[in-house]
């Protein structure tokens, strides 16, 4: 079963380093971004069994209106289907509490084109691509009443 936590500086840089997306592998600059993220706003960690394989957070950029950042381990790609249906569950009830908590209207994403796993995993937990595609990222939003 997957438990979600606070999550802490650590927990992002441990994920870089294995993370799908391997953007920040090897930099020197892991630990400035994780901890941004982690001061930027709520951010959570996903353990299973006693491993952390996914964090999640909202940077808050303006009253009603948030960014989301998801960092997921590559071993994910190795679990079953009901974990993944887990997964996405928690991430999905993740942002719903983050958006009541915090008043949100909108929450934001943006994915790199070509990162279809990306794009895969923002739909399954309720975003919708929008028209515009910015700097080779395609646009992403999730609207609350």
């Amino acid at each position: 079963m997957i438990k979600m936590r606070q999550a802490h500086v650590e927990d992002l840089i441990l994920l870089a380093e294995n993370a799908m997306d391997d953007s920040m592998k090897g930099s020197p600059y892991r630990r400035l971004w994780a901890q941004r993220h982690i001061d930027c706003g709520p951010a959570y960690a996903a353990v299973f069994e006693g491993r952390v394989v996914a964090a999640a957070g909202v940077v808050l950029t303006r009253p009603g209106v948030g960014d989301i950042w998801i960092t997921m381990s590559r071993d994910i790609d190795k679990k079953s289907y009901s974990f993944m249906k887990d997964a996405l569950l928690a991430m999905r009830g993740m942002t719903d509490v983050i958006a009541e908590t915090f008043e949100l209207k909108r929450i934001r994403s943006r994915s790199r084109i070509g990162f279809a796993a990306s794009q895969r995993l923002l739909e399954h937990i309720g975003f919708v691509r929008q028209r515009r595609t910015v700097a080779g990222h395609y646009l992403y939003v999730r609207r609350f009443a």
